[in-house]
């Protein structure tokens, strides 16, 4: 054999390439959809529960209030519906065409059961379940009122919409968002014989009949069964409400939660969640957190992995962040409290289970503040510790209350986000600021930063560092978004170029950081720009670890204006992009609102066994209304780390990371980090195994039969080869075999008096 030499770069791509041939083809890997199936979150909602003494019932778009002698039913007609529309009944009559009607009495009990409830009543039981679709309403005659001819049923109907329709089949009323309607009478006996009745609206009275043909034969108990329920109309670009999503997920439980606002017209909304498991099925319903007649909107969530618990919050009627948690396991919440003061806010996961801070949440809130100066905005940096019972409270930074990033005197600050803690208690938090005006008029914004500990403590020491670029140039950047894992972050927001005349439409810009052994700033890469296109609008850009990779989502305008929703493949640490494809919304909807969340299976410092999988969750208008789901997880390279390392201690100090390595990627690169700065480091990369060892060092590839390629190690200790990858099938499934060899890195000094990271064994997808 020949002994191994400094081959080309481009030598090693040929390579690839020819392995590609029949003849170098591997055994491929089974192929993995990129994403599920798209689901809805509440299309089959439907609870029943009580909130603050009040017995509430929940559908897909809707819900209703139960009162001691009938019930107020509230349709979900969106935010853009002025004012809140609600149809109450209240039965008042039983009785025959011939004879007369009688009073129906009052109820004598109401009981509950699952979902239904009944009202006990001397002449009935008036029986109401709570469905995804609607109330379907029943009344059960145990003997019949005296008389013949038609059963006649009357309830008083109360509807602040006008009446659109009225017939033997349905009654209806609408607003140009929406309707609410009875219809679909039906006569069932005891022995399951059934006939079809009629309706009758006069007056604010609605008379439900079964013919009397029907009626003298039933054999009793017989039914009257009708269905209340309401449509929103797709034509008027009116969502449901559903915006705003967020998600978390729990590790020891194995299970996803969602939470989102519904919202029923401009003055009340309600926030709702629901559990997933791992395999896409649904624990329970979806649940309203609180329901009232008032607002509570803007939800967000984070996983306190240690408890078992999500922490949610929202903001109550236009004010300040209330919440509470719930369990990961059963779904149980705890009492709603108070959380201080602010317009916006955001928390932090935690997937720790360290007994020192496990249990506590990073918290940021924004406030904007009107005084005789005008507008001045502010980040406040907070934590959330926990009670006995799992109820949230507030606690002090530092001893001095919660920690103020930005300065006084700014105009405007808001979009808060921030990361989940670090295995060392750590976060990032970030927020979008205010900074003057430019030369058009318009606002110039920035994202602002800033690292602390659960504890309140400084990370780097600053109390806040620029996240968007450099200070004063005309771009207004908004909406941050944040996503780490070990000791990489990312920073992801929207960004647009300030001209006279037309601004520049928005792109979607990234940050990086990259945090040594001692939490100190190692290499960071800021303003990177991820997504841009002429002409076209990019927003909402949201983030989620995947493998060693970041996925992205962001909305793409579409030519006829509506939102399309794209997912890209980013790769650590510069935000290459690997992938991009539009997958989420293929009917063609408008996609309102986005969320990315990462499955943590553990945070360690690790480069390598990272989180491998995130949910996108997605509001849309258009032919459906409603909140959707996507679990994502997109391959990147079928890592494994082989171990081998012998650098200082016997440990791998310096961390080989291979990046995207899939078919097709022509941003491919295996990275070094950690290295001494200066020097050269050396990449072998080949596809036969030696397992050769020096003292404690094992070299893996075969340097007989392996490519050697050098690279510079610059002065934030890294180095990388850049391989693209042919876009040729057959190369899925082939494994490599890649480690690095590292002059002068203290440590026990073999091959030629260098030391090696571990190697990585790296199946192409």
């Amino acid at each position: 054999m020949s002994s191994p030499t400094t081959r080309s770069r481009s030598a090693l791509i040929l390579a690839l390439a020819a392995l590609a041939s029949p003849a170098f083809a591997q055994d491929r890997l089974d192929d993995v959809p990129a994403t599920s199936a798209e689901r809805s979150l509440d299309a089959d909602t439907a609870m029943l529960d009580v909130y603050d003494g009040e017995l509430w019932g929940l559908g897909s778009d809707y819900k209703v209030r139960f009162e001691t002698d009938g019930l107020t039913y509230h349709p979900a007609l969106g935010a853009d519906e002025p004012e809140s529309r609600t149809l109450s009944v209240q039965v008042t009559a039983v009785g025959r065409g011939v004879g007369g009607s009688v009073a129906v009495g009052a109820p004598v009990a109401r009981e509950r059961d699952g979902l239904r409830v009944d009202y006990h009543r001397p002449t009935c039981v008036e029986t109401y379940e709570i469905r995804p679709e609607g109330v379907k309403q029943s009344f059960r005659f145990d003997a019949l009122p005296q008389g013949g001819g038609d059963l006649v049923v009357t309830a008083r109907v109360e509807c602040n919409m006008p009446l659109s329709h009225a017939d033997a089949e349905s009654v209806r009323f609408a607003t140009p968002r929406g309707e609410v309607f009875v219809e679909g009478v039906l006569g069932i006996d005891a022995d399951g014989l059934e006939a079809a009745g009629s309706l009758r609206y006069v007056d604010g009275l609605l008379e439900m009949r079964l013919p009397a043909s029907f009626v003298a034969h039933a054999a009793l108990p017989l039914v009257l069964d009708p269905l209340l329920g309401s449509n929103t109309d797709p034509s008027t670009g009116t969502t449901r409400g559903e915006e705003r999503i967020k998600s978390a997920y729990d590790e020891t439980n194995e299970v996803w939660c969602l939470v989102w606002d519904r919202t029923y017209s401009s003055s009340d909304s309600d926030v709702l969640a629901r559990r997933m498991n791992r395999d896409g099925t649904f624990r329970g319903s979806a649940v309203s957190l609180m329901v009232d007649t008032t607002k509570e909107e803007v939800p967000a969530i984070a996983n306190v992995n240690r408890l078992d618990r999500f922490l949610i919050l929202w903001r109550w009627q236009d004010n300040n962040p209330e919440g509470l948690t719930l369990d990961a396991a059963n779904g149980t919440r705890t009492a709603i409290v108070d959380l201080g003061a602010g317009d916006n806010f955001a928390v932090g996961d935690n997937p720790n289970t360290d007994a020192t801070f496990g249990s506590h949440v990073p918290y940021l809130t924004t406030l904007v503040v009107t005084d005789s100066s005008g507008d001045n905005g502010f980040a406040f940096g907070g934590t959330i510790k926990f009670n006995g019972s799992g109820e949230p409270y507030v606690v002090t930074v530092g001893g001095v209350g919660q920690t103020r990033f930005s300065t006084a005197g700014t105009r405007w600050c808001g979009g808060p986000t921030v990361g989940a803690v670090d295995p060392l208690g750590w976060s990032l938090f970030a927020w979008s600021l205010d900074t003057g005006s430019a030369g058009n008029g318009d606002r110039i914004r920035e994202i602002e930063g800033a690292f602390r500990d659960v504890n309140g403590g400084n990370v780097i020491g600053q109390d806040s560092f620029l996240l968007s670029g450099s200070y004063g140039h005309n771009r207004s950047s908004q909406n941050p978004h944040i996503a780490n894992s070990g000791d990489e972050w990312i920073c992801v927001y929207q960004s647009k170029r300030l001209r006279s005349g037309a601004d520049d439409p928005n792109e979607v810009h990234a940050s990086t950081l990259v945090l040594d052994a001692g939490r100190n700033a190692l290499r960071t890469r800021y303003g990177i720009t991820v997504a841009a296109e002429s002409g076209r609008a990019l927003q909402a850009g949201r983030v989620g670890w995947q493998g060693d990779s970041v996925l992205l989502a962001y909305t793409r305008e579409r030519s006829n204006g509506t939102g399309a929703a794209r997912v890209v493949l980013l790769s650590m640490p510069d935000a290459d992009v690997c992938t991009d494809e539009e997958v989420v919304t293929p009917n063609g909807e408008d996609v309102r609102s986005m969320w990315v969340a990462t499955r943590h299976t553990g945070l360690g410092v690790s480069p390598t066994g990272r989180d491998e999988e995130s949910l996108i969750t997605f509001g849309t208008t258009g032919s459906r209304n409603g909140v959707f789901l996507r679990q994502y997880r997109h391959d990147d390279g079928d890592t494994a780390n082989l171990g081998g390392g012998c650098q200082a201690g016997g440990t791998a100090n310096a961390q080989i990371q291979d990046q995207c390595a899939v078919i097709g990627n022509a941003n491919h690169r295996v990275l070094v980090r950690g290295a001494n700065p200066g020097g050269t480091a050396y990449l072998l990369i080949g596809t036969e195994l030696l397992r050769t060892g020096c003292k404690n060092c094992r070299l893996f590839p075969d340097p007989f039969s392996s490519f050697v390629v050098g690279a510079s190690i610059d002065s934030d200790g890294y180095a990388s080869v850049a391989l693209p990858i042919p876009d040729q099938t057959a190369l899925r499934g082939l494994t490599l075999y890649e480690q690095w060899i590292l002059p002068g890195v203290n440590g026990p000094s073999c091959f030629v008096g260098a030391s090696v990271t571990d190697a990585l064994s790296v199946t192409i997808q």
